[in-house]
């Protein structure tokens, strides 16, 4: 990178990079040195440059600080990337994946609409808009206003933008329906037959399904979940293993009951347990033939929660098994060790499989 220095306004210069070149200041502050980027050379003339070099200095010189103008210039997508550098790169969230669903939610929804407008530019009447737009998907609408809020306290607690300035804070969030789609015995049976039929060709995407129905697990947690992370135990002599990892709500556990523990035995070892991502396109044609294209991976966890209740399991087992992290979600939150955590789970996936012979 070379400097290249103007000769009328000090301080005044032209970094050269590898793809453009840039203008910039460097000026003293209340006794400290600072450099702020002036524009792209490509959009500002010399003349332009030197206009706001000066405006700049003059505003230092007045013991004004410049960079509270500069900084309320700041557009939503140089906002967003601050504040995904600084904030959603931290491990939590890119454990649980939630870093790589707001970057989807700002590119597809707020960037295309927002991201070359100045914060300070936007009024609730903009979001609000905006956001009844997104009405007929009211989870995503709802999501993405969340990030955009989320924005805005950033740059709130930058001191990027006035402490009182966030309109997404002024929004309703959209309605948004409760999902109660949970597998049938009969599917549960033919989805079975199904999965022991393609076991010899497709090994880990069998194993993937198998994991969700028996365990309740989460497909992101089963996912990211490593042979290093299960510690083995045995209860009435047979292999349980107990998955520990950090998950979206905190610390997980999950129960590997001893049919998981065999078919995991046959599969070669590959990183994570089932050395794939969720098997999306087998998925979508074992609930295809199962005649049950509504049934969402998700939903085997509503599925092994109902199996529990049917079978007696309270809220608070069942609550504990599935890794909920508040009340709001069953009602009840107890704390349970892990060997009763293991009982369980182990009753519920014993009912599971229970389901899946009766069918034979």
């Amino acid at each position: 990178m070379t400097n290249v220095w103007d000769t009328v306004v000090t301080g005044l210069h032209i970094r050269e990079l590898k793809t453009k070149n840039v203008y910039y200041l460097v000026y003293r502050f209340q006794g400290v040195q600072r450099k702020v980027k002036i524009g792209d050379v490509s959009v500002l003339t010399l003349t332009e440059a030197r206009t706001k070099a000066k405006n700049i200095l003059a505003r230092a010189q007045l013991g004004e600080d410049p960079r509270s103008e500069l900084r309320e210039g700041l557009t939503v997508s140089e906002v967003f990337k601050k504040c995904l550098k600084d904030h959603w790169s931290k491990e939590r969230f890119q454990k649980s994946k939630w870093q790589y669903e707001v970057e989807g939610l700002f590119k597809r929804h707020i960037d295309p609409r927002f991201g070359k407008m100045r914060l300070t530019s936007i009024t609730a009447e903009d979001v609000e808009e905006w956001h009844a737009s997104l009405s007929k998907k009211p989870v995503t609408a709802n999501r993405a206003l969340s990030v955009f809020s989320k924005v805005f306290s950033f740059a709130q607690k930058r001191r990027f933008i006035p402490q009182w300035l966030n309109p997404c804070k002024l929004i309703d969030s959209h309605p948004e329906k409760s999902r109660h789609r949970f597998a049938t015995l009969s599917e549960i049976q033919t989805i079975g037959k199904i999965l022991e039929r393609e076991a010899k060709d497709h090994p880990r995407e069998v194993l993937f399904i198998y994991l969700l129905m028996f365990t309740g697990a989460r497909p992101s947690s089963i996912e990211r979940a490593r042979y290093s992370d299960i510690k083995l135990t045995k209860v009435s002599l047979k292999p349980v293993g107990i998955l520990k990892m950090e998950g979206k709500t905190g610390a997980e556990t999950i129960i590997l009951p001893p049919k998981m523990m065999q078919i995991l035995d046959k599969i070669p070892q590959s990183g994570t347990i089932t050395g794939i991502k969720m098997p999306r396109l087998f998925w979508n044609k074992v609930r295809k033939e199962a005649g049950c294209e509504d049934l969402w991976v998700r939903d085997w966890r509503r599925t092994f929660a109902t199996i529990g209740f049917s079978g007696g399991q309270d809220m608070s087992s069942i609550s504990e098994v599935l890794n909920h992290k508040s009340t709001q979600t069953t009602k009840i939150y107890a704390k349970l060790m892990d060997d009763s955590r293991i009982k369980s789970s182990l009753q519920i996936s014993d009912q599971m499989d229970r389901i899946l012979k009766s069918s034979r």
